[in-house]
């Protein structure tokens, strides 16, 4: 009686596990805040080719705001604006910079002065899938700020030419920004660039850069080994601890849920 019992609550458990509430990427005001630096060429590499990191000619600020709505090809989406502040009593410049829209989970936008659309994020995807030269090795939680953020942790493939890993967080976008889903792109020019530093909404900050790296709630119980995704048949209980799998419970095993009777 006591097997059927704990059987019937890890079934009524798990469904309630699976239906954490998806943070949307875009709500009127959110803010991606960033800083600026420009760096003269000329003292950017010495000789040995160390770039002189404390040799900025100029620092400011930069805030990515969500502001309005538009309708492109018949969708609405959330127009993106770009505030540049340079102190010194300068004024305040804007410019608008993008549209944005989400829809099942994906993420999409279409560039100023563009009229199609590019699919910049995916949420709905899971542990094991590849985009480009990259594999979701793990899915876990964050809580930050009291509220619990999908994670999505992305290796690069075995051959790739990059060899870091880097996060998505739903509601967020990258670990390097709004803008860079995939990887740190090549610029155009060493001597400038933008770093993502935080995330408003309502007027409160909801997300810091250092919280992708962050401390997780496991969820897909352990990172992936490459090649074995469908072999690794190592037991765990639903704490993400080994277990022989014997007793009568609810275990994982190859990244699925099974029941022991």
């Amino acid at each position: 009686m006591k097997t059927i019992l704990l059987l019937l609550l890890s079934a009524c458990w798990l469904p309630m596990q699976a239906q954490q509430t998806y943070h949307g990427m875009f709500s009127e005001g959110k803010t991606w805040n960033y800083k600026f630096y420009h760096y003269e060429d000329s003292i950017w590499y010495d000789e040995k080719q160390i770039p002189h990191l404390d040799k900025k000619e100029f620092v400011y600020d930069v805030a990515y705001i969500v502001e309005g709505d538009t309708i492109i090809n018949g969708e609405t989406y959330k127009r993106l604006y770009r505030h540049v502040k340079k102190g010194n009593n300068e004024p305040e410049a804007v410019y608008y910079n993008s549209a944005w829209r989400e829809s099942n989970f994906q993420v999409y936008c279409v560039a100023r002065n563009e009229t199609n659309a590019t699919k910049i994020y995916d949420f709905a995807m899971k542990l094991g899938d590849e985009l480009e030269t990259f594999e979701i090795a793990r899915v876990d939680t964050l809580k930050v700020q009291e509220n619990m953020y999908m994670r999505y942790s992305w290796r690069a493939l075995q051959g790739s030419f990059r060899t870091y890993d880097y996060y998505w967080v739903e509601g967020i976008g990258g670990q390097e920004g709004l803008f860079r889903p995939y990887s740190i792109p090549l610029m155009a020019c060493l001597c400038d660039n933008e770093y993502f530093e935080s995330c408003y909404d309502h007027g409160e900050c909801i997300f810091n850069w250092s919280d992708f790296e962050k401390e997780g709630m496991t969820n897909s119980i352990e990172t992936i080994q490459r090649g074995n995704i469908h072999t690794d048949h190592t037991i765990y209980d639903l704490s993400g601890r080994r277990a022989d799998g014997k007793k009568p419970g609810v275990y994982i095993r190859g990244g699925k849920k099974f029941v022991k009777k």
